[in-house]
């Protein structure tokens, strides 16, 4: 059994570091994954009150809300991204997709008004932040499409 362990880890690792676009999509996903626990370890009431919106300042400046929602759609985009990493054109399909999901979430908490930041569970601080992470899924895309074309250009020198 772990022996089959350490061979499935292998294989993760070889596949989050086959190209760029994978290790950059395994980055921001880390990055997700990593969000729910610490929301969860910042608002253990969510649980059992889901709406119910906790802000805390880490720092001691930067402040973080967070409900079950806003937890949730972290987690699951995370988890999404993990399994996204083992295939470069999942990767490239996560990055993109990813980049409308968290630019629109971000922008929907920016426009939206305090009672849909409220049911998103996140504030305007949180909004420019979702609006980054959309930013930085679309740089992993919009490289990995300069690098591919740059690629397959010298191919075609080549040949």
């Amino acid at each position: 059994m772990l022996a089959r362990i350490r061979t499935r880890t292998t294989s993760y690792v070889w596949a989050l570091t086959d190209s760029p676009i994978q290790f950059g999509v395994f980055v921001l996903a880390l990055w997700f994954t990593s969000n729910g626990p610490a929301a969860y370890l910042t608002c253990t009431s969510m649980v059992f009150d889901p709406m119910n919106a906790c802000t805390t300042e880490i720092a001691g400046f930067i402040p973080v809300t967070v409900n079950l929602c806003h937890t949730i759609c972290h987690l699951a985009t995370g988890l999404i991204g993990l399994v996204a990493v083992l295939r470069p054109s999942w990767a490239v399909d996560y990055a993109l997709l990813g980049s409308v999901f968290y630019l629109a979430w971000g922008m929907a908490g920016l426009y939206g008004g305090e009672h849909l930041r409220h049911h998103l569970g996140v504030d305007v601080f949180g909004s420019w932040v979702h609006v980054v992470e959309g930013l930085l899924l679309l740089a992993v895309w919009i490289i990995h499409r300069r690098v591919a074309r740059r690629f397959s250009g010298d191919l075609l020198l080549q040949t």
